[in-house]
């Protein structure tokens, strides 16, 4: 009778076990968001903001965003990067905005861009390879896995109040070229054009 009680305290104990593990997994995908885009909160002050959007690179073979190492915990096994404050670049051996290899990287650009008024902005990104964007935490572009280099749908964005929106950008490169190209369309403007340098900020070590 001892030996069979002890038998199923173990078990219950291996199970309480498991469970209270499962409960502890980290879900590293980035969350999903389906209402108005987000002001950052609180406002970032002007002394803290730096130019350009914060860079984190990552070494890998992948075919989709979702292969990419996600959320805070996933950033955190990246490398740190110069910031950048032009969000255009080409290249026919596949090396842009200082990434440390020509093939099998990922970036991931962190950081704000103010929108000054409101209206209506649209967002595009014309990428080779894979790419995937949140302006306000409101998916703006997604055209995930690898493909000779095209633009995405402009997606508008009904902005109601004027200040600083949190950015996240993903995106890998494969192999051969490279092609990573961001473009806005604020409120009266006919065409999209790139994001202007002046209209995106980071904080250094966000």
């Amino acid at each position: 009778m001892n030996r069979a009680k002890n038998r199923f305290l173990a078990l219950a104990a291996v199970a309480l076990l498991g469970f209270g593990l499962a409960g502890c997994v980290t879900n590293n995908k980035e969350p999903d968001y389906n209402g108005p885009p987000q002001l950052a909160a609180p406002q970032p002050m002007a002394a803290q903001l730096q130019p350009g959007l914060a860079t984190t690179y990552f070494s890998g073979t992948y075919d989709d965003i979702d292969n990419m190492p996600q959320g805070a915990s996933g950033k955190a096994t990246g490398r740190p990067g110069a910031p950048v404050t032009v969000l255009s670049a080409t290249s026919a051996k596949g090396n842009i905005f200082g990434a440390p290899t020509e093939i099998f990287y990922g970036i991931r650009f962190d950081g704000y861009i103010l929108l000054d008024q409101p209206g209506r902005y649209g967002f595009a990104a014309r990428t080779n390879d894979g790419n995937r964007s949140w302006i306000g935490n409101v998916m703006v572009s997604d055209d995930p896995t690898t493909h000779p280099e095209r633009t995405t749908p402009t997606k508008f964005l009904d902005i109601t109040q004027p200040g600083w929106y949190p950015v996240r950008i993903m995106y890998f490169q494969k192999r051969d070229s490279a092609g990573f190209h961001y473009y806005w369309q604020p409120p009266g403007a006919a065409a999209p054009v790139l994001v202007p340098a002046d209209r995106i900020k980071h904080i250094p070590g966000q």
